[in-house]
């Protein structure tokens, strides 16, 4: 799992995604410690005691099955492969920003095939 602050941050840049978030058992997600700005990533154990963070804005850092199931329906894994390469490739190919994770490919894929959004370094820009 990416918990790089690159990750970090267009997770929460990504509106969206985090206003999708139902938080379930093994969920990662990043609550920022006000006092120190360090983040504090955690795992879920269980749904009962989420309640505790919600009122400290957590950032949910989906996992790439979380990713997928957002974008295919189906068990479609060849596809799914081939729909990323293209993207990948065609990221690469325009001198785009390069991702460092898995994490975040797929989640500038759902960006662009969702919300038909880029990330310009800064913040997730509608095309």
């Amino acid at each position: 799992m990416d918990t790089s602050k690159g990750n970090v941050k267009i997770c929460e840049k990504a509106k969206e995604i985090q206003s999708k978030r139902k938080f379930q058992d093994g969920d990662w997600v990043v609550l920022q410690d006000t006092t120190d700005k360090i983040p504090f990533i955690f795992s879920t154990h269980c749904k009962g005691c989420m309640w505790e963070i919600e009122n400290l804005h957590p950032i949910w850092l989906p996992r790439q099955d979380q990713l997928q199931e957002m974008v295919f329906q189906g068990n479609d894994l060849v596809g799914q492969a081939i729909d990323l390469a293209k993207f990948r490739a065609d990221n690469l190919d325009d001198n785009l920003v390069i991702f460092h994770s898995w994490e975040q490919w797929w989640l500038a894929f759902v960006m662009r095939k969702l919300y038909n959004k880029v990330w310009t370094g800064e913040q997730w820009k509608k095309i």
